[in-house]
């Protein structure tokens, strides 16, 4: 059966993806639902819903433009705060704990390639959860892109990582308000057991009081009450200044910057004669110019934003290039895998983090920055109360966008 709109309507088929991402945007913000599942979630399943109903189909000119532009695009966009200095000079405690934490998840990686192999993609499906548990969906999205995983495998990983990633933020969530897990972390040189202090506590919400929640933007939802059972999910970019309103100077800048980048990128990669790995080429540049522009850059409105928009839209293609059937086989291992990652990197940190004396609060949200990514991290450090550690997380989460792709791909390549 032919689908609906024809594999050689280009800008139709574009105009379809671009309306399904913007949709999974205003969904996010606007129902619980979505904020439950993410926004990308959202426009992955509207991918898949609109292939298997043949309205559009799994491989048409227009997917693949999308695959070889908009990842390398959305890069260097969502990386115009990634300052390394500013990074290692303001994220203190929560940075140690930060790298502590992906080093667990890279133990967690070999030690899931071991347990849950999930056929011969297994290799790659590991460096691809590795690179989402230290940065984000943008690794995850670069880190496939650069090994070729399958859309099939790519779609069920995505689907077994927001329902990992959410599970676990409850385990967060219980972490940061249990007296017991600050009274074991507070031991001093000497044995003894210091009192859990209040401030860094959680406060508890009375009952029946009104609290004024931050206000959703593009690219994140409202984060979830500190009283409520519900994890936080996204939360606004630039939470740690108030950056001026997108202009039509500053997005011009921003896409000459990302085609810029992309461009140079691509041009080093062949030369290198690596052009499969062009995503390092990309990250290293952008982050070479934001530490030294890092006012010009850091201050363009509308840059990540833009980011996050190409992210969904590639979200969209990726679920209309997805085999069902290959998502409902291998679902479940993939599940078991992100979870073993997932567990060894709790372990590893709180563990490693008690050792080292780092402080509690810093080891829980540079956990959540490495799972779920700055946003998450931020949006947890409001709902429990530790407005402190939002710059930190905001900060570690960034280093976690530009190291994520280098890691995941090693670790790939090492259990391959």
């Amino acid at each position: 059966m032919e689908p609906l709109v024809p594999a050689a309507e280009t800008p139709l088929l574009l105009a379809i993806l671009a309306a399904c991402a913007a949709g999974a945007l205003w969904a996010e913000e606007r129902f619980a639902f979505a904020r439950k599942v993410t926004a990308f979630m959202v426009a992955l399943l509207a991918g898949m819903a609109l292939s298997n109903a043949r309205v559009i189909p799994a491989d048409a000119p227009a997917l693949d433009l999308v695959w070889a532009w908009v990842v390398p695009l959305a890069l260097p966009l969502l990386l115009v705060r990634a300052n390394l200095v500013r990074i290692f000079r303001e994220t203190g405690p929560t940075l140690g704990a930060f790298l502590v934490g992906a080093l667990g998840t890279v133990l967690g990686g070999f030690v899931a390639a071991w347990l849950v192999p999930v056929g011969p993609e297994s290799w790659k499906a590991t460096g691809v959860f590795v690179g989402t548990y230290i940065g984000g969906s943008i690794n995850f999205l670069a880190i496939s892109r650069a090994t070729e995983l399958s859309p099939g495998i790519s779609s069920a990983a995505i689907a077994a990582d927001n329902l990992v990633m959410t599970l676990y933020f409850f385990v967060l969530i219980a972490a940061a308000r249990s007296a017991r897990l600050h009274r074991w972390f507070s031991r001093d040189r000497t044995g003894g057991v210091q009192r859990p202090g209040k401030p860094e506590q959680p406060r508890a919400e009375a009952r029946g009081s009104e609290t004024k929640e931050p206000q959703a933007t593009v690219g994140g939802p409202v984060p979830a009450r500190s009283g409520g059972s519900e994890p936080p999910q996204a939360e606004p970019r630039g939470t740690e200044t108030q950056r001026p309103p997108a202009t039509v100077v500053g997005l011009a800048t921003s896409l000459a910057f990302a085609f810029g980048t992309v461009a140079t990128g691509t041009l080093l990669a062949r030369v290198a004669g690596t052009p499969h790995l062009v995503a390092l080429f990309i990250t290293g540049l952008a982050v070479a110019v934001a530490t030294i522009f890092p006012r010009h850059l850091g201050e363009l409105p509308g840059a990540e934003e833009l980011g996050v928009f190409l992210m969904h839209v590639f979200a969209v293609a990726l679920g209309a290039a997805a085999e069902v059937r290959t998502i409902v086989e291998r679902g479940p291992l993939l599940f078991a895998m992100a979870a073993t990652i997932i567990a060894v990197h709790m372990v590893f940190l709180f563990g490693v983090c008690r050792a080292l004396r780092l402080p509690l609060p810093e080891t829980i949200v540079a956990s959540n920055a490495n799972i779920g990514g700055p946003t998450t991290a931020s949006a947890f450090a409001v709902a429990v109360h530790w407005e402190r550690l939002v710059l930190p997380a905001v900060l570690a989460g960034v280093l976690g966008y530009v190291i994520a792709n280098y890691i995941g791909l090693g670790v790939a390549y090492a259990v391959r």
